[in-house]
């Protein structure tokens, strides 16, 4: 009685330790849709992260325009996906050019298909369910890192499991067999402990390989009658998965135990006759061998949960099209908006050819405008359509300089840090040999007013010669030294009274009113500061004495 007490403690203990490297939880009950996982940046980033070590040098967009045009969170705004490998799809879809016109149409046809279709995107997202665990993001760098090793002569493991399996039968010959016994099993836990720890921090992402196998008949019957190409990728692929799954089935065996009492005989099975450690082995050798029709699947089921995702949140924008992109400088948009703002004004605009120049005064809504332009741009080459009722686009390449972080801690002083960065553009410019668009908001503004408009005007002069320039600014000098090349747009905003009104339309022509005075005096500055500042302006900044402002 006593020692079973001991071996079901112990057994106890090892069960615990097992459990907690692979996760055999009970699924909950929560709503199929409903995401129950949350990815870091580098979780997320794993997938892109493995095809820029395959070719680093593939047309990406760079992490400025990735900060400056806020992707993150439009990509947070657009990710409806099932499982972690859908987003991690969605966000290497992002953040690389499709070079290709038929990858993009590839993506339309998709998103019209599970919108046209929607019980085919509901079998889908059913079909994915299993896969909807935070686990899931390990497979990524599972497929695409380093191939996991097997310990060196692995398959003499099969002889210490034979043996360990063998002599307890000869005690019904001789009682000789008790010590030869005892020893193998002894050896067996020793090789259990030296080998585990190797094999099993790789449990995760073979459960995960195992579930996504196991998902795929499901996920072909779901495409059963489109016209979806990613259907016959399955069905091509369907002997391969099931001979995996099968590999991989064995190395989880204790997953399959009904209670505690058979998964306890199975964790000293496991131990005692290295059942796990040879499974684990054998598994991750198929896995090897197979590595890449793996991957190949992998990108599959994620680029269909990345594409209904996407067509489902595509659903709730007001106008959405296929851009025609051609080539040349001229782009028009009908109706273009933003796809993080809420209850939008539209705009439209029809380019000629030259590059844009806009002004207006702060809040009246050109950041946002140059945003929204980089964005669909970006929209059109990546995902193939456009948030906007029609959109005709170059194929350009999207370089930004918005936001201006990190100065303080990289050292650089304001104006340094814009002109190191506008110089990388012009260098990546020269020696690509691409059209791009550069998207500029409010150039040189860390340095005095005479020097700002005198270097901006020759930089933005100079970009010109490499693809259109996108720019906004409160300088009017600019309008006026670069009005050959550039068209003149402006934002305003209407002041009544007391309250200052912004309409965020589009107007042609440059900026004619100055109201930051008048916002002051709204926004409730004292009076003596802004009649004193009034007059300053009427006067043009001449050479005046100031007179001292007593506080009452």
């Amino acid at each position: 009685m006593r020692l079973s007490q001991i071996l079901k403690s112990g057994a106890t203990a090892v069960l615990r330790r097992f459990k907690s490297r692979f996760p055999f939880r009970p699924q909950g009950q929560s709503a199929p849709d409903e995401q129950k996982w949350e990815l870091t940046v580098s979780e997320t980033a794993a997938y892109h992260r493995g095809l820029v070590a395959e070719s680093p040098n593939a047309d990406q967009v760079d992490d400025r325009a990735w900060s400056d045009l806020e992707l993150e969170k439009i990509f947070t705004r657009l990710n409806r996906c099932v499982t972690p490998l859908g987003a991690q799809y969605l966000y290497a879809l992002f953040r690389n050019y499709q070079t290709q016109p038929a990858n993009l149409a590839a993506n339309v046809n998709a998103y019209e298909t599970f919108k046209s279709e929607p019980q085919v995107q509901s079998a889908l997202r059913a079909a994915l369910t299993k896969l909807n665990r935070r686990e899931s993001a390990d497979l990524a760098d599972f497929l695409m890192g380093p191939p996991p090793t097997v310990p060196a002569r692995y398959r003499f493991l099969y002889m210490a499991s034979a043996l360990a399996i063998a002599c307890p039968f000869g005690l019904f010959f001789s009682a000789w067999f008790l010590p030869a016994s005892m020893a193998f099993w002894g050896v067996n836990i020793f090789l259990c402990y030296l080998y585990s720890p190797g094999l099993v921090r790789h449990s995760p992402a073979l459960l995960t390989l195992g579930l996504l196998l196991a998902c795929l008949p499901k996920i072909a019957q779901a495409l059963q009658g489109t016209n979806l190409p990613e259907l016959g990728k399955l069905q091509t692929s369907a002997p391969v998965a099931r001979k995996i799954q099968k590999r991989i089935s064995l190395a989880f065996l204790r997953g399959h135990g009904g209670d505690d009492l058979t998964r306890i005989l199975i964790e000293y099975l496991n131990m005692l006759c290295l059942f796990e450690v040879i499974a684990l082995c054998r598994a991750i050798q198929a896995v090897n061998q197979k590595r890449q029709a793996l991957l190949k699947l992998f990108q599959v089921v994620a680029r269909l949960d990345a594409l209904q995702g996407i067509s489902n949140v595509l659903a709730e924008y007001p106008s959405v099209c296929v851009p025609e992109i051609k080539a040349g400088r001229q782009f028009s948009f009908r109706e273009i908006q933003h796809p993080l703002v809420r209850n939008p004004v539209c705009n439209s605009i029809e380019g000629s050819g030259n590059s844009l120049l806009l002004t207006g005064t702060n809040m009246a809504g050109k950041t946002t405008f140059i945003k929204t332009l980089a964005v669909n741009l970006l929209f059109a080459q990546t995902l193939g359509v456009c948030l906007a009722k029609k959109a005709v686009l170059p194929p350009a390449r999207v370089r930004t300089l918005i936001e201006r972080e990190d100065i303080i801690t990289s050292g650089q002083s304001y104006f340094y840090f814009e002109a190191s960065e506008l110089l990388r553009m012009l260098n990546d410019a020269a020696q690509s040999g691409r059209e791009y668009w550069f998207v500029l908001d409010e150039i040189f503004r860390g340095t005095n007013t005479l020097e700002r408009v005198s270097a901006g005007s020759a930089v933005l002069n100079y970009l010109t010669s490499y693809g259109l320039v996108i720019a906004s600014t409160h300088d009017h000098e600019l309008c006026t030294l670069l009005r050959n090349d550039f068209d003149l747009y402006h934002f305003s905003e209407v002041i009544n009274g007391n309250e200052a009104r912004f309409d965020y339309r589009l107007r042609k022509g440059p900026c004619t009113t100055r109201n930051a005075i008048k916002l002051m005096a709204i926004a409730g500055f004292p009076k003596s500061v802004t009649d004193l500042a009034g007059k300053l302006a009427a006067g043009g900044h001449s050479p005046v004495e100031l007179p001292r402002i007593r506080h009452v």
